[in-house]
């Protein structure tokens, strides 16, 4: 879904760090307020700490890396 953001908002390439750590929260968000919910496993975790750690871990694992790389791809020319 990124990479075929990427090359249509100009706001995510100005700024592939922000737009990454963005997108970690969007995934965090979706996860545990969408999927878990529906597949019924349970809610997100029950305390604020281990919500912030969840979420720095989607945000510097799934969202940087994947904007780093949309920004690496994209601007090789």
């Amino acid at each position: 879904m990124f990479f075929a953001l990427y090359p249509r908002l100009q706001a995510l390439a100005r700024r592939p760090v922000l737009s990454g750590i963005a997108y970690g929260t969007f995934a965090w968000v979706v996860m545990n307020l969408v999927v878990v919910p529906l597949t019924r496993i349970g809610k997100f975790p029950a305390t604020l700490q281990g919500a912030v750690i969840n979420a720095v871990i989607l945000m510097v694992c799934i969202g940087l890396p994947i904007s780093l790389g949309a920004h690496r791809h994209f601007t090789r020319k």
